[in-house]
């Protein structure tokens, strides 16, 4: 356990030292250390967070890392969300977005009311629509359609709507034809 926060330490330090003026405007929304945008694309990606975070009363972060030291990834996620002192309101509402590139893995977590804005459809929504990109390397397009997608999700849930995935009806459908077929065809047989 030592190791795994000792390895987390640099980012630990310079999440701490981002918070130390305590005020959720002052806080680094988009966290490179692996160093997959420019300086240009990194001041207005974080613009971009800044401002949805600030209209919306929710945070929307993105770190990025080249390892994780072992840890899992939600949970280092989670870690770095906490540490971070990332948060709206007393239950610190938002999302984070961590991009591990060694190991080729991301995940999305969400603290507060941000477990109901972005829920698991929800995030199946978000992967859907920025994982292209991210896999192609095209990360500065990932990440803002990620931003915008959350966006979009959060307005939608604080009018009172939360994301709910489609129902696959035409697969539906058809398991119930194939098990219309298979239940006709055993009486047909069995006469």
């Amino acid at each position: 356990m030592k190791k795994r926060l000792f390895a987390l330490f640099p980012l630990l330090v310079l999440c701490i030292a981002m918070t130390v003026p305590a005020f959720a405007a002052d806080l680094p929304r988009l966290v490179d250390d692996a160093g997959l945008l420019s300086a240009q694309d990194g001041a207005a990606l974080n613009a971009e967070l800044d401002q949805i975070s600030e209209r919306l009363g929710f945070d929307v972060v993105i770190v990025t890392v080249n390892s994780l030291n072992g840890m899992e990834p939600e949970s280092a996620a989670e870690y770095i969300y906490d540490e971070g002192g990332f948060g709206f309101g007393p239950e610190n509402d938002g999302v984070l977005l961590l991009v591990n590139m060694g190991e080729r893995d991301w995940v999305i977590t969400s603290t507060g009311w941000g477990k109901q804005a972005i829920n698991e459809d929800a995030r199946g929504c978000l992967s859907d629509a920025f994982l292209g990109d991210l896999s192609a390397g095209n990360y500065n397009a990932a990440f803002s359609t990620f931003a915008s997608g959350v966006n979009g999700l959060v307005t939608q849930a604080q009018n009172g709507t939360y994301y709910k995935a489609p129902f696959p009806a035409a697969r539906a459908i058809m398991v119930a034809l194939a098990i219309g077929l298979l239940v006709a065809l055993v009486v047909v047989f069995s006469m």
